[in-house]
């Protein structure tokens, strides 16, 4: 099936990158808490929303971050809040001093957004060391690669994901952006679509120059 919406041409995304993205990189896990989270895939998904929100000016109720994982689920509300992004329509109750009113993206883990869906969702596998459970069950990778009705990142290893079919079959139908060289030199021989990798340069739709 299809991992996006048909129904919304207009759909806003990244420069070159088409409508699905996998922005590949090599960086693990830490694992000393209770739940796993993985700092630099962080810091990528906060760049991934800087550009969707600042540069090309989608509402922040049109993003929706996921992550199988609660220690980055946490991780991830915690450095996008601290962006202090500034709703583009803010429709709450004004501050009394007129000052701006600062929001947050919808950040949620795979496992709650069942059911649900919105126009741009980024995916934060957090996982780069070993395959688990929630990478290899069907139904959580259906429901993972299926809630955007316009854009759809993810953000993984996908070395490690081809050792399983359902997400050879999720690379197959996406534009792969390397962030490290050692990736990119990797990555054309990861998935055969013909369809090299690029590196990922994010620039504003309305003022390309």
């Amino acid at each position: 099936g299809t991992l996006l919406h048909p129904r919304v041409p207009e759909a806003p995304a990244l420069p070159n990158a088409g409508r699905a993205l996998f922005v590949a990189h090599q960086s693990t896990e830490d694992v000393e808490g209770l739940s796993p989270k993985n700092e630099l895939e962080a810091k990528l998904v906060c760049a991934l929303v800087h550009f969707y929100t600042v540069v090309a000016c989608v509402p922040l109720d049109k993003i929706t971050v996921l992550t199988p994982y609660k220690g980055q689920l946490h991780l991830l509300r915690n450095m996008i809040r601290a962006m202090q992004l500034a709703a583009v329509v803010d429709t709450g109750p004004k501050k009394p001093d007129g000052g701006t009113t600062f929001s947050s993206v919808d950040v949620q883990t795979v496992d709650t957004f069942q059911g649900e869906e919105n126009d741009i969702i980024i995916l934060s596998l957090t996982r780069g060391r070993s395959l688990t459970r929630f990478l290899k069950t069907q139904n959580r990778v259906c429901v993972a690669v299926s809630r955007a009705r316009c854009s759809f990142v993810c953000l993984g290893n996908p070395a490690m994901l081809l050792q399983l079919e359902d997400w050879r079959n999720v690379l197959r139908g996406v534009r792969i952006a390397a962030v490290d060289v050692e990736t990119s030199t990797e990555a054309p021989t990861l998935v055969d679509t013909g369809v090299a990798p690029y590196s990922l340069k994010l620039a504003c739709p309305r003022h390309p120059s």
